[in-house]
């Protein structure tokens, strides 16, 4: 069964924040798939399975805040006796251009506290992961020169896009849940090649619920 799960933190002060793009995403998933997400208490996250093509899959949304997100995707492998290289993980970039999207069959945790934890508690890093860049918020006035703030990113992760941002995030979203289609449908190869570079023109792969 291909497992893919969105890293995010519950609550609606956070639905709609750079560190919630997982989540987002996942939504996306589920509303192609026609996919209805519910909580189970035995992974503490919004989960939800269907048939695609003739495959077992499942959507995760975990509910233990972001820096928790690897005891869910843990007992989610240990109750379907999973495999790590079945699982695709999705989550925030600061370090990808706004809209970027980034595919890689395993790697380290970049700095995402999430994906620290899911490494942490899978001990494992062979799993696929998405990343979609989310950028780094702009430099106020007095320092524009300087270029982008790198310090503290918390508020910035955590306030609702900007309306400037809205059409921009909401293509990133499509694309970022086309690639996990591809994923799904042809495999990790097929989804790097197709989705690790700008400018892309999508266009939906039809699927058979």
């Amino acid at each position: 069964m291909k497992t893919l799960v969105g890293l995010g933190n519950p609550g609606r002060r956070y639905h709609f924040s750079p560190h919630n793009i997982g989540f987002l995403v996942i939504d996306k998933l589920a509303e192609d798939f026609k996919v209805r997400l519910t909580k189970k208490l035995r992974f503490n996250a919004l989960t939800g399975k269907s048939v695609v093509d003739g495959q077992n899959i499942l959507l995760a949304k975990p509910f233990t805040y972001m820096n928790l997100s690897g005891q869910t995707v843990a007992k989610i492998l240990r109750f379907y006796k999973a495999d790590p290289v079945e699982i695709m993980i999705i989550c925030d970039d600061v370090n990808l251009g706004f809209g970027r999207l980034r595919i890689r069959r395993k790697g380290s945790e970049g700095g995402h506290k999430g994906m620290r934890s899911v490494i942490e508690h899978l001990k494992a890093s062979d799993f696929a992961r998405l990343r979609v860049g989310v950028g780094l918020p702009e430099a106020d006035t007095a320092k524009k020169a300087e270029g982008p703030l790198k310090g503290d990113l918390t508020d910035y992760l955590l306030t609702p896009f900007k309306k400037s941002k809205i059409k921009q995030i909401d293509s990133s979203i499509l694309a970022a849940a086309e690639a996990c289609k591809v994923w799904i449908k042809e495999g990790i190869d097929a989804a790097m090649n197709k989705f690790n570079k700008s400018g892309l023109r999508i266009k939906p792969l039809r699927f058979k619920n």
